[in-house]
């Protein structure tokens, strides 16, 4: 029988509450991941964020975070970086 074990990421990547959505997109993008888990200090999981959570909040983000969206429907990583680093720089 199949478990979760079997195909499920070990030592996933994570974020805390406080990063910063662009940094989240960016590592679900570099990454290629649907989603991340979020952990408190101590490393306890606190939640899950989704490209789905991101895209539902898309129109409520500000406009040098919206940008990154665009990755979601499939521009390279690496053009998300300069944007990311663009948008910081501006």
């Amino acid at each position: 029988m199949l478990t979760v074990r079997d195909i499920m990421t070990p030592n996933p990547l994570t974020v805390t509450a406080e990063a910063e959505i662009a940094e989240a997109i960016a590592l679900l993008l570099k990454n290629d991941f649907n989603g991340l888990p979020v952990v408190d200090a101590g490393g306890k999981l606190v939640g899950i964020l989704c490209q789905s959570d991101l895209i539902a909040q898309q129109k409520t983000l500000p406009a040098r975070i919206a940008v990154l969206f665009v990755c979601l429907a499939g521009v390279t990583a690496a053009m998300i970086a300069a944007m990311y680093k663009f948008h910081l720089l501006h």
